[in-house]
């Protein structure tokens, strides 16, 4: 009995010299005692932990790393476990989650739980973890499935010039948010998610589904599919931090029936490279490829992008720009006060950071 919980265990060893083992753990942890008992520095941790739990082998192969020598099995099943930190100050819940494990994988049968207010629940399987905790250069595989009602990625945001968190975060220690965030060298995962409703930043996404890739320091977005300002977009991309000092990004977009007011307001980006979107009432359509270096913020560096797209402007119009009554004016053509555009391809491209349309035509009056 440890704290009140029962705990069976065995453990039978012999030859000092090469030490052979055989060993089998079985009982419930509660984790709340056991930080009691051995405390941990600026986190909490709550919840029980019960297990049955073996191993047997060499210790000389594992010293060796020759781990597919050594049998390990086991099931573990969490409830309740909670886990808060500085870093993670809105806090993690696991309400339930059971997992198997042996010499080659951990099979995560079922996960569900909280982080902040968002809710998760998951499933998948990890490989060669064994490899990857004692071998230096072995990665870390598997395959994740991830799927949440509600997600907010705000409360998980820092704003990068007052290192406070953005609106809706929880209160956090100082964090290091004008560094560019890695992608670990030695991962090679694949996360699959499903999420009904994400809130980032300021917009509201719906339907969010998609993959990540992560491999070799590279982050890559498959066929992510969301729905956010009554359009639909589809993209995919990738982020590389390779070379930290100077981490590249790609993205390809997607975009159905965007309002071009909508768009203005909600995306720095359209700000920077096409104020005019401001004057415009309409809806556009786009397939556009840009790429370009991200700053020690985690945001593009203007002068950096590059790309070309086209966009297919359903209906468009001009009305009461400040720029174009002053043209009128000045021509003495009333008309070009208003500018329509009906059903019109237009190309554009991104060089050094600036938007260049390529020339079309319009309705003027």
């Amino acid at each position: 009995v440890l704290e009140g919980e029962p705990l069976d265990g065995r453990l039978a060893a012999h030859n000092i010299n090469s030490p052979i083992f055989d060993a089998n753990v079985k009982g419930t942890v509660d984790l709340t005692k056991m930080t009691k008992i051995f405390p941990l520095e600026g986190m909490t941790v709550t919840g029980r932990v019960s297990g049955n739990v073996a191993a047997a082998g060499n210790m000389a192969d594992v010293e060796a790393g020759r781990y597919q020598n050594v049998k390990a099995s086991g099931a573990v099943t969490a409830n309740n476990v909670t886990y808060k930190s500085k870093d993670l100050p809105q806090g993690v819940k696991i309400n339930h989650a059971m997992g198997t494990f042996n010499n080659n994988q951990i099979v995560i049968q079922s996960l569900n739980g909280t982080a902040g207010s968002s809710d998760f629940a998951a499933n998948g399987t990890v490989s060669n973890y064994l490899g990857y905790l004692f071998t230096p250069g072995q990665p870390l595989r598997g395959t994740m499935n991830v799927t949440s009602h509600n997600f907010n990625v705000n409360e998980f945001m820092v704003d990068p010039v007052s290192e406070k968190p953005t609106a809706g975060a929880v209160k956090a220690a100082p964090a290091k948010a004008d560094g560019v965030v890695p992608i670990p060298k030695f991962f090679d995962l694949v996360l699959n998610s499903k999420v009904d409703n994400v809130t980032y930043d300021n917009l509201k996404l719906q339907n969010a589904t998609g993959t990540v890739t992560v491999k070799n320091e590279v982050a890559t977005l498959k066929n992510l599919n969301f729905n956010t300002l009554g359009a639909t977009f589809g993209t995919s991309g990738s982020y590389n931090t390779q070379d930290l000092a100077h981490p590249k990004f790609d993205l390809g977009l997607d975009i159905k029936q965007l309002d071009f007011q909508k768009a203005f307001s909600a995306f720095n980006t359209v700000k920077a490279l096409v104020p005019l979107a401001s004057t415009v009432q309409g809806v556009f359509n786009t397939h556009f490829t840009a790429s370009g270096e991200m700053g020690q913020d985690m945001l593009p560096k203007l002068s950096s992008l590059s790309g070309s797209g086209l966009f297919d402007i359903v209906k468009a119009a001009v009305l009461q720009s400040p720029t174009l009554t002053q043209i009128a004016s000045l021509t003495t053509l009333p008309e070009l006060k208003n500018l329509q555009v009906l059903n019109r391809e237009v190309k554009a491209q991104i060089v050094n950071g600036n938007l260049v349309v390529q020339p079309f035509d319009l309705n003027v009056g």
